[in-house]
């Protein structure tokens, strides 16, 4: 019984996550008075964290507090990771 949970457990971890994206902000990520996010695509790590503070700089001029909120979607001020201006992402 053991051999077959311990089974499973490796069959379900072994099995690829979907790619998902994340919508990123901080305490300071704000233009003109305003809080921004910034949408990457992919999973919630490090890296992506880092990708999404760079493009804040771009967009703010400034450097950027670190990220300490992300959504799966954004209204208002939106910027993608090429630092592209949008409205709204979703699906994030």
């Amino acid at each position: 019984m053991r051999t077959l949970l311990l089974l499973g457990a490796l069959a379900v971890a072994s099995i690829p996550a979907a790619v998902s994206a994340k919508c990123y902000s901080g305490q300071d990520w704000k233009k003109d008075g305003n809080k921004f996010y910034v949408c990457i695509k992919g999973d919630e790590t490090w890296a992506n964290r880092h990708k999404a503070e760079a493009v804040c700089k771009k967009v703010k001029g400034s450097k950027c507090d670190a990220v300490n909120t992300y959504s799966s979607s954004c209204n208002g001020a939106c910027y993608d990771e090429s630092g592209k201006k949008h409205h709204s992402l979703s699906g994030y």
